[in-house]
């Protein structure tokens, strides 16, 4: 069995001991200028994705969520899932990554099994997540459409969400793929 092992690889892979927020400190040292992730025309570097990332999880921190807290991700496939997910980890807080296009009863059983005290949210999957109704959230962000997960009309979080938590929108990068130069807008949360 020895003989079948590919020559040059190892047996294991030994990982260092620190969080997600120093891997992507490295990344962004070592490829800052490499595209790291693209969404139609817009597109991060690791120094922006990283830079984006550190700045949603200072913003978590911000409202007292970390270490011990679940955060929910009820996001479609785009630029945003990424940088919640890692935005998350390194806010010291649990990712609970969920499918946003589930029903809102099984979405609301989510919502109490994890115990989730915030929630990222698309503003077309926002009126599920009303609908399966809030629990224990403190903070719901709706992130900005990209071109693989459009928002289309308004982009608002849906009409009669509940007032005892802040609705936050997250905006995105102004940058697309076809310019080099760095981005005229930061996303920022309001």
């Amino acid at each position: 069995m020895d003989d079948a092992w590919p020559a040059g690889l190892p047996r294991s892979i030994n990982y260092p001991a620190v969080g997600v927020d120093a891997v992507l400190a490295g990344a962004a040292r070592a490829y800052g200028d490499r595209v790291a992730l693209i969404d139609g025309t817009q597109s991060l570097t690791f120094a922006e994705f990283t830079e984006l990332v550190e700045r949603v999880a200072g913003g978590l921190r911000a409202r007292g969520i970390g270490p011990g807290d679940h955060v929910l991700i009820h996001l479609p496939n785009s630029l945003w899932y990424p940088v919640v997910y890692y935005a998350i980890l390194a806010s010291g807080a649990a990712a609970a990554p969920v499918n946003p296009a589930q029903p809102a009863p099984a979405l609301r059983e989510q919502l109490d099994e994890l115990g989730v005290v915030a929630a990222f949210t698309h503003p077309r999957c926002a009126p599920n997540l009303v609908a399966a109704g809030t629990g224990a959230l403190r903070l719901v962000v709706t992130v900005a459409g990209t071109a693989a997960a459009p928002a289309g009309e308004g982009e608002a979080p849906p009409a009669g969400g509940p007032r005892r938590f802040r609705w936050m929108r997250c905006s995105g990068p102004s940058r697309s793929s076809a310019s080099p130069a760095r981005p005229t807008r930061w996303p920022t949360c309001s």
